[in-house]
């Protein structure tokens, strides 16, 4: 059976899904295996530490991971040219880098901020 990912992406997002909550899950178990292991005594501060290290790490860069590629899905159904009111959008963007934009405030006496902003 020939599953094609762009006739299929529900399928696609789903089993990427499940993969990556079952991932998830084995952390834990995984992290306390790993520090027993080690010649560490069991209830020590070391111990703790390690076992947090090995836990919380890999855990964080799989949200990341997450994150990162749910706004991929995200963007690549929203694009700016899909949204309506874009020029709207870059109007309140440039506004918005003005007043509060660190290098807009910090030279905003001096110089003067002009110029349009184009979509691609």
């Amino acid at each position: 059976m020939n599953i094609s990912l762009n006739r299929q992406p529900r399928v696609f997002i789903l089993a990427s899904a499940l993969l990556w909550f079952g991932i998830y899950q084995i952390f834990n178990p995984l992290s306390r295996a790993l520090v027993n292991g080690l010649p560490v005594d069991r209830g020590s501060h070391l111990y703790d530490a390690l076992q947090f290290f090995f836990y919380d790490t890999p855990r964080m860069l799989l949200l990341l991971v997450g994150l990162v590629t749910v706004m991929d899905v995200v963007n690549s159904y929203f694009t700016p040219g899909r949204s309506e009111g874009s020029d709207q959008r870059l109007t309140l963007l440039r506004e918005i880098v003005r007043e509060y934009g660190t290098v807009s405030n910090t030279v905003a006496p001096g110089t003067q901020f002009a110029g349009t902003l184009r979509r691609k």
